[in-house]
Order: structure tokens, then sequence, then C-alpha cells
């Protein structure tokens, strides 16, 4: 079985090609239907969601405040 990848944002009118995955982009819940309506036409029948957040902290801004948060 064809598992299609959907990359999902944490924008939800987002449309944004993903530089290091030619041909892929990141989409908003508001774009999802308009975008995989013609691919379920064609027969598609699964697809595999991966969450990638544009507004989420760096990991690195992540450890300083839980380093902050554990000394308080």
């Amino acid at each position: 079985m064809f598992m299609y990848p959907i990359f999902i944002t944490d924008d939800p009118s987002a449309s944004v090609d993903i530089p290091t995955l030619p041909g892929q982009r990141r989409w908003g819940v508001d774009k999802l239907e308009e975008f995989l309506g013609p691919l379920v036409e064609k027969g598609l029948t699964s697809v595999i969601l991966f969450g990638v957040p544009i507004k989420a902290k760096r990991v690195s801004q992540l450890l300083v405040d839980r380093a902050s948060w554990e000394h308080a």
C-alpha cells in the first residue's frame, strides 16, 4: 500500500516549499482538502502525517527554559 507523506504545520493557511525535499510542501489544515482532493480522486487511500511546527522554539531555547524552571 502506498502512503503519501504529508507535512503539517501549525499555520492553518500555510503552503510552504520544503527546500531540502524538492516537490514537498508544509501544509496548514485549511489547505489540505484542496491539495488532497485530486489525489484521492486518482485513487490515494492513505497518508502519513508529519507535524512540522513553524512557530516552535528551538531545542536550545527549550533546554534553557527547562534549566531555568528546574533551578527556580
